[in-house]
């Protein structure tokens, strides 16, 4: 059957989503980068000459969270994650305000209870089934945090949820203002990525999913058939090329939806990834160098293009030794061949030793 699906992008940024984003993965790795540089042939120093803007970015927004972490740490049960598999408070709350544009600045102590309620729902539909057909009065949360059973959060989250429920000396009123602090953080320094965040959605709307992992993941997510919708969202704080969540949608509690976090940096940085396959074929060849002869012959055509007899007078081997080896490199892509008359002549792959340089100009750093 075919999966029915219409696609909605985000291209309005949403603050709020990279605030929560970027606050969740600093609480829970204080050395956080959204690039994780052992997977691209591109040092930190090279990215942030290259990419000026969004190095700065990056830079001022994890700076200036940590501060507002640093002064509300009555909240870190919103955003922890905790080994046990569970999901911060702050992933269900990104998903609850996936579709809400209205501003942090502009939410009243009811739309905070709201959105527990919603954070609720979620969690719950996704541990629980039979969660599906109620839908939480957030009037009475107290009540219904209680008795939830199989949630998704521990007591330490669920006591959080309550203490914001019943305002105690004021948290929720602190919280919406922390909240609304994160969110000026990414709104004012939003500029410097502006035309990268425009630019992130043309790729992914030119993609035929079917032919792509992202298809294959969604298929996986064991949806027969659905007339829903695919919502996407991109992010500097995405570290991944791409991850597929299933979810509820809000507004109606009923309907299904996918949303799609694209991450920026992983799209951007393409042409730096490092393929792993051709790593081990990079060090399968350096052990293959583990040669003085062949070395020799290596450095003797990097002063020019030779024939088999020119490398063996040259080196005092026999033709049948030179062979040998000039073998193993022409298989291993470090030298390439052309026939001229009779003759076959050999030149270095610049390549293949260029690939050799970057790999251990990365081991360096």
């Amino acid at each position: 059957m075919e999966v029915i699906m219409n696609s909605i992008y985000l291209t309005e940024p949403l603050y709020k989503l990279d605030a929560l984003l970027v606050a969740t993965e600093i609480f829970n790795n204080k050395e956080y980068y959204p690039i994780d540089f052992e997977k691209y042939r591109i040092t930190k120093s090279e990215f942030e000459t290259k990419f000026k803007n969004i190095a700065k970015y990056i830079n001022n927004v994890t700076k200036e969270v940590k501060k507002i972490l640093s002064k509300n740490s009555q909240f870190n049960e919103f955003f922890n994650k905790y080994e046990d598999g569970k999901n911060s408070i702050s992933e269900y709350a990104f998903i609850s305000y996936l579709n809400n544009k209205k501003s942090f600045s502009e939410f009243k102590q009811d739309d905070i209870l709201k959105s527990i309620a919603d954070f609720i729902y979620i969690s719950n539909y996704a541990s629980n089934l039979e969660f599906k057909n109620k839908k939480v009065v957030f009037s009475d949360l107290y009540s219904v945090i209680e008795s939830i059973e199989n949630s998704s959060f521990n007591d330490r989250q669920k006591f959080l949820l309550v203490k914001l429920s019943m305002n105690v000396n004021n948290i929720l009123d602190n919280f919406i203002k922390m909240l609304s602090d994160l969110e000026n953080i990414i709104s004012k320094n939003f500029y410097l990525i502006e035309k990268n965040f425009e630019n992130s959605f043309k790729s992914v709307k030119n993609e035929k999913y079917k032919n792509t992992s992202l298809w294959t993941d969604l298929r996986n997510h064991n949806v027969e058939q659905m007339d829903g919708n695919l919502v996407f969202y991109s992010s500097i704080f995405i570290s991944y090329d791409y991850n597929v969540s299933l979810f509820v949608q809000i507004e109606d509690y009923k309907k299904v939806e996918f949303i799609v976090l694209i991450g920026i940096l992983q799209s951007l940085l393409f042409e730096y990834k490092i393929d792993e396959e051709r790593n081990e074929k990079i060090k399968d060849i350096i052990r293959m160098l583990n040669d003085y002869t062949r070395l020799e012959i290596i450095n003797l055509l990097s002063i020019r293009e030779m024939y088999g007899k020119e490398i063996a007078d040259n080196l005092n081997l026999t033709t049948a030794t030179v062979s040998y080896h000039i073998n193993n490199l022409i298989q291993n892509k470090l030298v390439n061949t052309r026939t001229e008359g009779r003759k076959m002549y050999f030149s270095l792959n610049k390549k293949t030793l260029l690939e050799i340089s970057d790999y251990f100009k990365k081991l360096g750093g």
